[in-house]
């Protein structure tokens, strides 16, 4: 029960957002993956931030890395660092 309290408390802090899949999202979502041909999962993820103007999109995803409309934050590459 730990666990579901530290994600409940996760996304009621300033740091993440929830955004409604709306036609909005799905339209944008459509558009990245035909440009970029990432995952569906992906180009809703990248869509619902950018439409929640989020300032930055963290991901262990490093094809992700390529998207520039968003500024991208790779998690491995900050090990290497």
């Amino acid at each position: 029960m730990d666990t579901l309290h530290d994600y409940d408390v996760f996304f009621q802090s300033a740091f993440a957002k929830i955004v409604s899949l709306s036609s909005e999202v799905v339209d944008l979502a459509t558009d990245i993956r035909a440009s970029y041909n990432f995952s569906v999962a992906d180009s809703i993820h990248l869509a619902s931030a950018l439409l929640a103007q989020c300032d930055l999109f963290v991901t262990n995803d490093l094809q992700i890395a390529r998207y520039n409309q968003i500024t991208v934050v790779v998690l491995s590459s900050l090990n290497s660092a």
